[in-house]
């Protein structure tokens, strides 16, 4: 009996030193008015509920939203906040379903209205979530068993909130409480309280059938034998050159012309972080990239295409940003480069713990540009290659924040930035 009441305690204290520390930074930001310590009384929960600014129920509008539509649709309204859903389809599976799909939530702050705190809306969190929750309970059958799971997501943050998977099933009540518990645990955490809410926030609603989770259990892939002898793991040494798989070496030449690209690694790693965009942003229509990265292929039809496809852009850029043969000085060049790609470049050098973000162009981030990440090895001051898959960079090299350029070894840190 001894122990639960000091438990009880000290969780007591514990909250009041959060409600607190939650107090002093309204006032701190004119949300509340300042009140001398002798008129002061101790903070609970009942006062702290009555002193936040919480939105005026009157003017909070729920209203149904049509699960079969894919455009955004406003659910929720208040005097500070507007929610909106947007339903997007999986890639197709084995077996596929129309419901199995995923649901975005975004949030947007009114304009001319106070930015509001994550855990000031957590209340709100809690009607919503539920209000969406109970609309897909009756829109799924009964029957089926079915996993959610919510990933929570904001500028400034490396990786999303993830939430535990809850069966869809179950009571909605006890579903978002999991939901809303995970997030109070990141608020109370390393100063998180004071989090505003931005345009970016967002929440992804994540369906699964365990009926496509278990489809390839009862389906097993037939195994094929392999009749080959095994010497050793293969590795596709004409793409790599002697590079790390997370990155293309800018090429000298192909086929009759070895030396046609020689002082414009710049020019030729910009042009293949482009084409690789653009290969994504036309949903893979534009196949340059394809072509373009077998320019080390042992295939010598492959490799003259490739470097015919290369060499026609360099060509374009070069004509018109009137350009000299190389080599280039990125700090005059960058400028440039980026308005006529409409692009953000992130320059990297070094390996494991001792990676750096060397520089960035421009240097505010911006995120409505399309990113190109390049490598500068150590070795080799005046050169520079193609990063083209960051997420493997760090994985093998640890991670870097874009905003605040803070090393961290695990890749999968989740971390925000405190101006």
């Amino acid at each position: 009996m001894c122990v639960t009441a000091v438990t009880t305690f000290i969780k007591f204290k514990m909250e009041q030193k959060i409600l607190e520390h939650y107090k002093n930074w309204l006032i701190l930001r004119g949300r509340l008015p300042e009140t001398s310590s002798s008129d002061q009384e101790p903070i609970s929960n009942s006062e702290t509920v009555q002193n936040v600014d919480v939105p005026n129920e009157n003017n909070e509008t729920f209203s149904n939203f049509p699960i079969d539509s894919h455009n955004s649709v406003k659910v929720f309204e208040n005097n500070q906040i507007e929610m909106f859903i947007k339903k997007s389809f999986h890639q197709r599976q084995v077996r596929f379903r129309l419901q199995d799909s995923m649901f975005h939530i975004k949030v947007k702050t009114k304009q001319d209205s106070t930015t509001p705190l994550l855990f000031d809306l957590l209340e709100v969190f809690e009607r919503a979530f539920t209000f969406i929750l109970t609309n897909l309970q009756n829109y799924y059958n009964k029957e089926d068993i079915n996993e959610i799971y919510l990933t929570l997501f904001q500028d400034n943050m490396l990786n999303g909130l993830n939430s535990p998977a809850v069966k869809l099933q179950d009571s909605p009540k006890e579903v978002v409480d999991n939901i809303l518990d995970m997030l109070y645990r990141f608020l109370i955490s390393e100063n998180n309280i004071d989090l505003e809410i931005n345009d970016s926030f967002t929440v992804y609603i994540h369906v699964l059938s365990i009926d496509h989770m278990e489809f390839r259990k009862r389906n097993p892939v037939r195994k094929q034998t392999n009749k080959r002898k095994k010497y050793g793991i293969r590795r596709n040494k004409a793409l790599e050159k002697n590079m790390f798989y997370w990155a293309i070496e800018s090429p000298n030449g192909f086929g009759s012309f070895p030396n046609i690209f020689k002082n414009k690694c710049l020019l030729v790693s910009i042009i293949l972080g482009h084409f690789q965009n653009e290969y994504f942003r036309t949903n893979k229509i534009d196949k340059r990239y394809i072509y373009a990265q077998n320019i080390y292929s042992k295939v010598k039809t492959k490799q003259i295409h490739a470097g015919n496809t290369i060499q026609k852009e360099v060509l374009n850029l070069t004509k018109t940003l009137s350009l000299s043969s190389g080599p280039y000085e990125i700090q005059n060049l960058a400028e440039k480069l980026c308005d006529f790609y409409h692009c953000q470049l992130f320059i990297f050098s070094g390996l494991g713990d001792k990676i750096t973000l060397k520089e960035k162009y421009p240097s505010q981030l911006d995120n409505q540009l399309e990113p190109i990440y390049l490598y500068e090895p150590s070795n080799e001051k005046n050169h520079i290659n193609f990063i083209r898959c960051l997420s493997s960079f760090f994985k093998s090299n640890g991670r870097i924040c874009f905003y605040c350029k803070r090393y961290f070894k695990d890749s999968s840190v989740i971390h925000r930035c405190i101006p």
